[in-house]
């Protein structure tokens, strides 16, 4: 297959085979929630890593491989949590497309807490109930605050776009 002739060089460029816009979309939300969740796994892995250090110092360990070990545990039971959670929330959304986004984020939530944490608990300690039981609330917590982050960002921006009008509007007045 030729495509147009570069004009500089004089021989003909190979277009990349057109791809249908179902498949961009999709491979883009893909690549959103996976980037999303990898941004959460990355933050509770430094939590981890803050938490490890903390406790070796307390507890007079080695502070990098306890470090590296808690931060490594967070990251994977982050990963089963918030990997979960994605996707409950895109299941959710796709079969009841009626459900409001604060209930959604709340059951998927839930969801991820449930599975990914008894996924870890199975892993962990092979128990898998108990992992179920630390993670559901854990992860409510975390979907309650990520609707406060949001409601808070809202409302600043909002405060900004209102500053700005005046400040627009007092310059015209001059």
């Amino acid at each position: 297959m030729s495509g147009p002739k570069n004009e500089q060089t004089s021989t003909t460029v190979d277009e990349p085979p057109s791809q249908s816009p179902m498949s961009t979309t999709t491979a883009s939300i893909i690549m959103e929630e996976v980037d999303r969740t990898a941004a959460r796994v990355a933050i509770s892995a430094v939590a981890g890593l803050t938490l490890g250090a903390s406790i070796a110092i307390f507890k007079g360990a080695p502070i990098g491989r306890t470090a590296m070990s808690v931060s490594a545990s967070c990251a994977l039971a982050g990963t089963a949590c918030l990997g979960t959670e994605r996707v409950a929330n895109n299941a959710i959304r796709l079969l009841s497309e009626g459900t409001e986004p604060t209930t959604r984020n709340f059951v998927s939530h839930g969801l991820g807490g449930a599975v990914g944490g008894g996924i870890a608990g199975g892993l962990f300690q092979g128990r898998v109930l108990s992992g179920s039981l630390l993670f559901t609330p854990i992860m409510l917590a975390a979907a309650y605050g990520e609707l406060r982050a949001d409601a808070y960002k809202r409302e600043r921006l909002n405060q900004l776009l209102d500053k700005y009008d005046e400040m627009k509007q007092s310059k015209r007045d001059r």
